[in-house]
């Protein structure tokens, strides 16, 4: 596989911001989901971090439980997550595009 294609199969896959993984685990951990995230454990806590969704299921017919890539070396994490929050997860080509309309406006300036 080509890099080109290599990047074009992982624009599909669901991602989150750090500030996006805060969110929906305050909401998981207020919701009594069993997966939840220990922020001290993060290696980086900075909101230019991408984490992508390697894994996702439903469980118990009533939430997705997601395993999050953390890094290279393999290091994830689980969450669980409402079917609702799962479906409004972006894209890494939506965050790309986003970052792409965010430069463009700052170069117009």
């Amino acid at each position: 596989m080509s890099t080109e294609e290599t990047i074009k199969d992982f624009s599909t896959t669901k991602i989150l911001t750090y500030k996006l993984l805060k969110k929906i685990n305050e909401r998981s951990v207020l919701d009594k989901r069993n997966q939840n995230v220990y922020f001290d454990k993060l290696p980086i806590k900075d909101d230019n971090t991408v984490y992508p969704v390697s894994m996702s299921f439903v469980h118990n017919d009533k939430e997705i439980r997601t395993r999050i890539t953390l890094n290279g070396e393999g290091d994830t994490i689980m969450l669980d997550m409402s079917f609702d929050e799962f479906r409004h997860l972006p894209t890494y080509g939506d965050y790309q595009e986003a970052l792409n309309d965010e430069a463009a406006k700052r170069g117009q300036q």
